[in-house]
């Protein structure tokens, strides 16, 4: 069925100006993107087809890649950037919406400041969090981009930016493009060589989070540091 055979209240911009974004569907907000299908194809069986590329559900179209959007027929490069724009928007707009935490009281607040950021990256990202006697961020650097390992972690460069800004303690995390959250054995090996670093430093290691776009561990949580 075309868009055309829908009744005008049907379209999705009419719905959405009358009754507002929040009562559209994934596919009805895809198709206000795209514009129009194609030739004997509704603008809302083409979003169908653009959601089918994300069986995990909607935050899985961050990973689609322009290139796996124009397989779809009827997707080219205008609709394609268009979608990516969109999908873009909306992670620099949940980076805008959690701020850094005045103070770190878990590692779930630790999770939710750092998913946006890390979460959904394709590389694996060192990220070393550095607090105040009370407990508040003072500092934040990513120390390496790429396979987490003890000769690219190390304790020099994790430590480096907590002695120059004088931190009480320090927090890491990593994240996991896999989805998965399970440590790797090079994850528990360099968990164990920080904190007998930050202890030898006075600087301790509270906690290491590993970060994806669903879920976190936290090695303390888990009885792991």
């Amino acid at each position: 069925m075309l868009l055309k055979d829908l009744p005008k209240s049907d379209w999705p911009r009419e719905k959405l100006l009358t009754e507002g974004a929040v009562v559209l569907s994934n596919s009805e907000l895809i198709a206000l993107l795209l514009g129009s299908g194609t030739q004997g194809e509704s603008v809302l069986i083409l979003a169908q087809r653009i959601l089918g590329l994300c069986p995990g559900g909607l935050r899985q179209l961050r990973n689609v890649s322009s290139s796996e959007l124009m397989t779809l027929p009827g997707v080219g490069p205008a609709k394609c950037a268009v979608i990516l724009a969109a999908v873009e928007f909306s992670r620099r707009l949940e980076k805008e919406e959690i701020p850094a935490p005045e103070m770190i009281k878990s590692a779930r607040a630790v999770y939710m400041y750092l998913r946006p950021k890390i979460g959904h990256l394709q590389k694996e990202v060192f990220v070393v969090l550095c607090l105040n006697t009370a407990g508040a961020l003072i500092h934040e650097e990513i120390i390496s981009m790429g396979t987490i390992n003890q000769s690219i972690v190390h304790p020099r460069e994790v430590f480096a930016g907590a002695v120059h800004h004088h931190a009480a303690s320090i927090l890491v995390a990593h994240n996991h493009p896999s989805g998965s959250i399970e440590p790797s054995r090079e994850d528990l090996a360099v968990t164990r060589r920080l904190a007998e670093a930050g202890e030898l430093m006075g600087i301790p290691l509270l906690d290491h989070l590993i970060v994806t776009e669903e879920d976190c561990l936290s090695f303390k949580e888990k009885g792991l540091l």
